[in-house]
């Protein structure tokens, strides 16, 4: 009832989470589905990475990209076609930093990031808005995608004694950092 009269064709490609299969992705959806006919809409990917180069694609092509989960502040400017159904890097880091001062009383944090584009983004939203609202990082510390020994980060966030740590990271990454 919500569309009558049409019919909805779906094609998919898997961007692998990663910017250049995603560019080309988006090239063959809408140069080549449907036999050359292309498609009327994309939604995805879940990186914001990825998405970035999809919507260069779609946006070029006058195409509606959706995205359920990138979030860089990145992706809200010089992309008319792109929309997301998640708030933005720099939103969120604003309401991590409020919650925490407002709604625990924390004065002093630490942070533990990744140097990616995710975990960096969200750092350096939080860190300004930390700054201006009165927090105070006791420790500020990072490491890269996949790091395979994140043991010296994670002995400069102990001896921070911070009750209070915050982690902007790719959820691959959270499971080691608690782990360590």
């Amino acid at each position: 009832e919500l569309l009558p009269n049409t019919r909805l064709l779906v094609t998919f490609a898997d961007t692998k989470r990663n910017a250049v299969c995603a560019y080309g992705a988006a090239r063959r959806l809408v140069e080549h589905s449907f036999g050359g006919a292309g498609i009327s809409g994309a939604v995805g990917a879940y990186v914001s990475d990825a998405s970035i180069e999809a919507a260069k694609v779609t946006s070029l092509t006058h195409v509606p990209q959706i995205s359920y989960a990138s979030t860089s502040a990145a992706l809200s400017s010089g992309f008319d076609y792109f929309l997301r159904t998640v708030p933005s890097d720099a939103f969120q880091a604003v309401a991590v930093a409020v919650l925490i001062k407002n709604l625990f009383g924390a004065t002093r944090v630490a942070t533990l990031s990744s140097t990616g584009s995710f975990g960096a983004s969200l750092f350096t939203n939080f860190q300004q808005t930390a700054v201006s609202i009165g927090l105070t990082l006791v420790a500020s510390e990072s490491f890269a995608d996949h790091a395979p020994d994140l043991s010296t980060p994670i002995e400069v966030i102990r001896r921070s004694h911070s009750r209070y740590i915050v982690l902007f990271c790719q959820s691959f990454d959270v499971h080691r950092v608690y782990d360590a």
